[in-house]
C-alpha cells in the first residue's frame, strides 16, 4: 500500500510539474510597451519600447499599431534600427490623426527569444494627468510556413502620467551691507 501511494505521489507531482510549465510557458508570450519612468514633467522628451516575448515559440511576422493619446503626448519620431524585424513591409509610421503608429514586418528564419526589440519612439509629454498607450490590431504569425497565428499572446499596454513641472526657487543672494568709511 505504502509503493502505491508513494507511486501515486511521485506521478501527481510529476503532472503538476509538467502542466505548470505549460501554464508559464503559455503566459510567457507576450508584447510589452515600457518606458524609463512612469512619470515625467510637462515638456519632457522620452522614449517608449516595444518588445516581444514569443513563450519559446518561433514567430515570423508581426504586425499591430501603438494607439498614443496625442492629448497628453506628442509623438515625435519612431525608430527600428535594432529591431530583430529586417523586412519591413510597413515601416513604423506615424498617422497623427488616427493617434497611431503602425508597422508591418517579417524576420526571416524566425525568432524564437524572450525579449526581442521591435520598435522604440520619442514621446513628448505635452498636458498634465494621466495617458493609456496601448496595442491594437496585433497580428504575430509563427514561422510554420502555414501562417499560423501565434494564440494568447498577452498585450501589455504602458500608463503614463505626466506633472506639471516643478519650479526651483532662484538662489537668494544676500545683499551687500555698507562698509562704514
Amino acid at each position: 500500500m505504502k509503493k502505491s501511494k508513494l507511486k501515486f505521489i511521485i506521478l501527481l507531482s510529476t503532472l503538476c510539474f509538467l502542466f505548470s510549465g505549460y501554464a508559464a510557458k503559455a503566459e510567457a508570450q507576450s508584447l510589452s510597451l515600457t518606458s524609463g519612468k512612469d512619470t515625467y514633467y510637462k515638456g519632457d522628451s522620452f522614449q517608449v519600447s516595444l518588445s516581444i516575448n514569443t513563450g519559446g515559440q518561433i514567430i515570423n511576422t508581426i504586425e499591430g499599431a501603438v494607439s498614443i493619446p496625442v492629448d497628453k503626448f506628442q509623438i515625435l519620431e519612431t525608430r527600428y534600427g535594432n529591431s530583430i524585424i529586417s523586412l519591413w513591409v510597413e515601416k513604423p509610421k506615424i498617422d497623427s490623426g488616427k493617434r497611431i503608429i503602425s508597422f508591418t514586418g517579417g524576420v526571416p528564419g524566425g525568432f524564437g527569444g524572450s525579449n526581442g526589440p521591435i520598435l522604440s519612439f520619442s514621446l513628448k509629454a505635452k498636458e498634465v494627468g494621466s495617458g493609456k498607450i496601448s496595442l491594437q490590431d496585433v497580428k504575430v504569425l509563427l514561422n510554420d510556413g502555414q501562417g499560423t497565428e501565434l494564440k494568447n499572446i498577452s498585450l501589455a499596454s504602458l500608463v503614463l502620467t505626466v506633472k506639471e513641472p516643478v519650479l526651483k526657487p532662484a538662489p537668494t543672494v544676500p545683499e551687500e551691507e555698507e562698509k562704514p568709511e
